[in-house]
């Protein structure tokens, strides 16, 4: 899935869909949630700094294993 935020694209993939359907029906309700909230407020840091820094992203994409910024100037933050 995709959307755009002016010039930002938001990407969704299907695993991280699967990734958190499977914590709502393992984990604790409760838990979960404060798990989607504190990951929420964690890569809103990423990306204010990334402000603070004046760049811009192109690309946010949500997968498996996080989020990867990707910047106008084509470097990426990501575990690879």
């Amino acid at each position: 899935m995709t959307v755009d935020f002016g010039k930002t694209k938001l990407k969704i993939g299907f695993s991280f869909f699967l990734v958190a359907a499977l914590m709502l029906l393992l984990a604790d309700g409760k838990i979960a949630i404060m798990c989607f909230l504190s990951s929420i407020a964690h890569e809103a840091g990423h990306l204010f700094a990334i402000a603070l820094c004046g760049e811009k992203p192109d690309t946010v994409r949500f997968g498996i294993f996080g989020m990867t910024i990707i910047r106008k100037n084509d470097i990426t933050q990501d575990y690879k």
